[in-house]
């Protein structure tokens, strides 16, 4: 867990907050260390819900014990989005302190409200500047075309040339990500981010 001490001090540096934009309502969000405890619930909910899951876990396999499964996640890192203290996203991800090792983004959930408003952008910018690795990877079905546009955004390219088939589903694709002398460290303190959107 060393890897969670000076987050948010380095993060000021790779992200700054974004500006004001005219007509566009500024909401706090705060991205913070996740907590079983205070999230879990709030995080399979935001996993289950009807736009979500089918992009996540299109299989029937994750129903049997949606908690238990979720719960492995907080096994590794996890960093939450937060809004008034309510949880709206969640990226989990796994890192070694030998920067030669590959590291791994295991789940990236964008509660189902608040789509396509940066938050997931967010959550991978903060992920990627507190992994040290030089390489990450990431698995995405091929029909969740939000999120590989997301990824590639973000320096992602596919590794497996259209995807390897493991189900009955569109094919999974494997996306790497280098980032040559990675160093960060991170820290358990909150990072706030003032995010700009039109409200419903």
């Amino acid at each position: 867990m060393k890897l969670i001490n000076l987050f948010a001090s380095l993060l000021a540096c790779f992200l700054p907050p974004p500006t004001n934009h005219a007509g566009k309502q500024t909401q706090k969000i705060n991205i913070e260390q996740g907590k079983i405890k205070r999230d879990l619930n709030t995080c399979v909910e935001m996993i289950l819900s009807p736009k979500n899951k089918p992009m996540l876990f299109p299989n029937d396999w994750f129903l049997n014990d949606p908690k238990e499964h979720v719960s492995t996640y907080f096994l590794d890192y996890v960093l939450v989005a937060r809004e008034k203290n309510q949880t709206i996203g969640m990226i989990t991800f796994d890192a070694s302190q030998k920067k030669d090792q590959t590291a791994s983004i295991n789940l990236l959930v964008v509660d189902e409200q608040y789509h396509r408003r940066g938050i997931g952008t967010l959550l991978m910018q903060n992920a990627l500047a507190a992994i040290k690795n030089e390489r990450t990877i990431l698995t995405v079905y091929k029909y969740n075309h939000a999120a590989r546009n997301l990824y590639k955004k973000l320096g992602f390219t596919d590794e497996t040339n259209g995807g390897i088939q493991i189900d009955d589903n569109d094919p999974l694709l494997i996306l790497e990500h280098w980032q040559e002398g990675a160093t960060p460290v991170i820290t358990r303190k909150k990072v706030q981010h003032e995010i700009h959107f039109d409200r419903l």
